[in-house]
């Protein structure tokens, strides 16, 4: 390499813009025209780069620069003040001039300090610098947004809440657990859906004890319409029993909130309907019969609310009668049957029986008595013929009469018994005597019968 005898003036010696720019040369890289000359290559001023060393002749890169030799191969993360290395600058192999990438991606080795590069895109994009956006435009996008999703939140939390109301906690729902009740046979948790609505003595068939043993329950029930009018509900329903499908209504009014938005329904009106019984031949006042195998008293009405099921009724639940068993079918609307039952009950030998122990009880106990003629035993003497005046008797039973109870079983009489007395008393000449008196065969008595459970007495005896 030939040196140069013109060595390369100092920026103190008047040179500006030592800094070489890199502009869109026209055939080829040209230094600015203050840049120093040097003869043959190109020797940068002393401040180009950082702390650049000087050499005599050709451009010496810094020490801790890669070497290469030859033309001047730009480093690969070459940015602004990149050095340049050995030799003269080679431009690319395009013809000798620099020529930049169209789109103003900058040359491999970078573009050079101070420079913006030849086809760069200005600040702000193409076109210039882009007008500032506006904060309070992007809040209120940001807000609409949300309250709009906070609306259609409600709009679908309201639907959810409908559906939800109306499947799980409206009358509907309370009707279906409802009827599932009856159809288990479980008068308990009916009760607790829908009060009856009657006295206690009318409730005696609304128990687990006489649906529970049914012989055939409801079955297919279902609602066939519901009706919604504010505060107030009516649902139909259907169900089958003994082959026969019936029908019905419910209604029902709010009773408030559960987990504060789901709507509480209470039954206003329960799904019972009517067991009529009328009992021929009854031995008692309350008309008693057994349903389902338990005893119950109907009454003067003669009838008894009962939820809708298959029912056996019979004669009562002891061994003084006896009665064709018949079933019934309690159901609700158009179809049902209000016919009732027709109990013909006949006493059996056992009622016998127990009315002739009551009446021999009772017997024994006017025995025991020591006036003349105590009431309702029939212990009548002729003692007037003989005595003045009685002191006391001494009655004593020979034979109880015997006992015959009506076809009713009402009602009894008893007949053919005997008994005597011994009379102490102040006869017609003054003087105390004892004498004998009775009745042989033809003494008795009469009377109602009345049955409590297990138990029979009689009453109204003479």
């Amino acid at each position: 390499m030939v040196a140069d005898n013109n060595p390369p003036q100092r920026p103190e010696d008047g040179a500006q813009n030592s800094t070489p720019q890199w502009g869109p040369p026209s055939t080829g890289h040209q230094p600015q025209q203050n840049a120093p000359q040097t003869g043959g290559a190109y020797q940068p001023p002393q401040n180009a780069g950082q702390n650049a060393p000087q050499t005599g002749g050709a451009y010496q890169p810094q020490q801790n620069a890669p070497q290469s030799s030859g033309a001047y191969q730009p480093p690969q993360n070459a940015g602004q003040n990149a050095p340049h290395t050995g030799g003269a600058y080679q431009p690319q192999q395009n013809g000798g001039a620099y020529t930049p990438p169209s789109n103003g991606t900058p040359p491999p080795g970078g573009f050079p300090a101070g420079s913006a590069g030849y086809g760069s895109t200005p600040p702000g994009g193409p076109g210039g610098p882009k007008k500032p956006s506006n904060p309070n435009k992007k809040k209120i996008v940001l807000f609409s947004v949300l309250a709009g999703g906070l609306v259609l939140l409600l709009i679908i939390g309201a639907v959810v809440v409908n559906i939800v109301n109306s499947s799980v906690y409206g009358p509907d729902a309370t009707v279906r657990s409802y009827l599932s009740a009856i159809a288990s046979g479980d008068a308990s948790e009916a009760n607790d859906l829908a009060a009856p609505g009657v006295a206690e003595e009318q409730a005696v068939l609304l128990t687990d004890d006489v649906l529970g043993e049914a012989t055939e329950f409801i079955t297919d029930a279902k609602i066939t319409a519901s009706r919604v009018r504010g505060d107030q509900a009516t649902v139909d329903v259907s169900y089958s029993l003994g082959g026969t499908v019936y029908d019905g209504y419910i209604e029902l009014s709010k009773a408030g909130k559960q987990a504060l938005f789901f709507d509480t329904w209470k039954i206003d009106s329960p799904l019972v309907g009517d067991l009529p019984v009328y009992i021929q031949n009854s031995s008692t006042e309350t008309n008693e019969a057994a349903v389902n195998g338990v005893t119950v008293a109907f009454g003067d009405e003669y009838s008894l609310p009962a939820y809708p099921a298959m029912y056996t009724v019979g004669a009562p639940g002891n061994d003084f009668f006896t009665a064709e068993e018949q079933s019934y079918a309690v159901a609700t609307g158009t179809r049902a049957n209000f016919d009732g039952v027709t109990l013909e009950v006949a006493p059996t030998e056992a009622l016998t029986a127990a009315v002739q122990e009551s009446v021999n009880a009772f017997l024994d106990d006017c025995a025991a008595s020591t006036e003349l003629d105590p009431e309702g035993c029939s212990l009548r003497l002729s003692w007037y013929t003989d005595f003045t005046s009685v002191d006391k008797v001494t009655y004593k039973i020979d034979e109880y009469p015997t006992v015959e109870v009506d076809e009713n079983g009402t009602y009894f009489t008893a007949s053919e018994g005997s008994y005597t007395a011994d009379v102490t008393g102040t006869t017609y000449d003054g003087s105390k005597d004892t004498l004998p008196f009775g009745l042989d065969g033809e003494w008795g008595i009469t009377g109602k019968i009345t049955i409590d459970g297990d138990t029979v007495t009689i009453e109204d005896t003479y």
